[in-house]
């Protein structure tokens, strides 16, 4: 399997539906389930922890067997320059917070197809718990029986 760096994803969806690329993991939304809807694509797995209610009918790649436990969650996150005082840290941290959580936001990201989960300091641990020390990497390789490229 050969990495082949795309710039973003619409060219990599375009390439995928010409059948230059067989193969194309990203974050989804209406355009993808739309195009599996039609039968332009196929959608295997879902990298979730759960599954999609985009995808309901499509499985976890956790439920493959051969990768038990994988999951691949996206997280995303703001950032701010390294001098940003403190102070001023917190109160943008609770003003996005209060706005991610509202009704207007969440409605917007709903119309989007988008999903979120608030992660909070128990799932942040349990995830890094999950994670740590797994080589998924080398067990996706030998499950599929290829060799990394040089």
């Amino acid at each position: 399997m050969v990495h082949v760096p795309r710039k973003g994803g619409a060219p990599a969806v375009q390439d995928l539906l010409a059948g230059q690329v067989d193969i194309f993991m990203s974050p989804y939304g209406k355009g993808q389930v739309q195009l599996v809807e039609e039968g332009k694509l196929k959608a295997p797995a879902v990298l979730s922890v759960g599954r999609q209610q985009l995808f309901s009918k499509v499985p976890m790649l956790d439920e493959s067997g051969a990768l038990k436990g994988f999951v691949f969650d996206i997280r995303v996150g703001y950032f701010v320059h390294r001098n940003t005082p403190g102070a001023i840290v917190n109160v943008l941290h609770k003003a996005l917070g209060e706005v991610a959580n509202g009704a207007t936001v969440r409605g917007q990201l709903g119309a989007a197809w988008c999903t979120t989960l608030a992660m909070t300091s128990t799932t942040r641990s349990s995830s890094r718990r999950r994670d740590s020390g797994r080589p998924w990497s080398g067990v996706i390789l030998r499950h599929a029986r290829l060799r990394p490229s040089r």
